[in-house]
């Protein structure tokens, strides 16, 4: 999922991004559906733009106790922090994805791939 540096710098509030399942490559898991819905809201601030927002995706999971297969509706809200300081920057920080300023573009989907697989449970009753 492409974001650009024009459209984060004039902000946005709650705008709606469709993100094709097969785009994300998540392992071991299936969808209901062909697209997770992405709701995102902008602010520029200092130090970047701090984007907040929420995953909604409907996961097809098989209890591991009776093995029925179900839908399982997933919302899951994020905070990510773009900034071109190094200061903020680390490895063990996943929320604050390093963003220069002669960047126009980023990607934000192997941070989206991370949310859902992190909040898909780990067992299934």
């Amino acid at each position: 999922m492409q974001l650009f540096r024009n459209e984060l710098q004039i902000g946005f509030d709650k705008k709606d991004y469709s993100i094709s399942v097969e785009s994300l490559d998540i392992p071991n898991s299936t969808f209901a559906e062909p697209n997770v819905s992405c709701v995102l809201t902008c602010k520029s601030e200092n130090q970047g733009f701090k984007l907040n927002g929420n995953l909604s995706c409907n996961l097809l999971i098989q209890c591991d106790r009776c093995l029925t297969e179900f839908q399982n509706h997933q919302d899951i809200l994020f905070s990510l922090i773009l900034t071109s300081q190094n200061d903020l920057h680390s490895e063990d920080n996943n929320e604050i994805i390093f963003f220069t300023e002669d960047m126009e573009h980023i990607d934000i989907s192997p941070f989206i791939k991370d949310t859902i697989q992190l909040s898909m449970p780990m067992k299934i009753l």
